[in-house]
């Protein structure tokens, strides 16, 4: 079965065949080739986030994910990008 996975190693997003680890079902393995999507899932994902979150009175842009209240992902409008790419960071 195919499927979307992060590499813990690179932080690369692969499409690549899987299957279960033996004696731990909840663990896949990949096999074969993998093919690097991660351009392409980010750029989806913040598609997808752009069509799903409101603006709050803050002028932030937040989004909870499913019934989940402690997971929310803010975004914020920059007048000029510090990174390619218009990311930047507040740390």
């Amino acid at each position: 079965m195919k499927k979307l996975v992060v590499s813990d190693i690179t932080d690369t997003i692969y499409l690549a065949n899987t299957k279960p680890v033996k004696d731990h079902p909840d663990l896949i393995e990949t096999i074969g080739e993998k093919q690097d999507y991660t351009d392409e899932c980010l750029r989806a994902v913040y598609i997808w986030f752009l069509n799903h979150c409101r603006e709050e009175k803050s002028g932030m842009y937040q989004i909870r994910y499913g019934d989940k209240p402690w997971l929310t992902m803010d975004l914020s409008k920059c007048e000029k990008a510090t990174q390619p790419g218009g990311i930047t960071h507040d740390n």
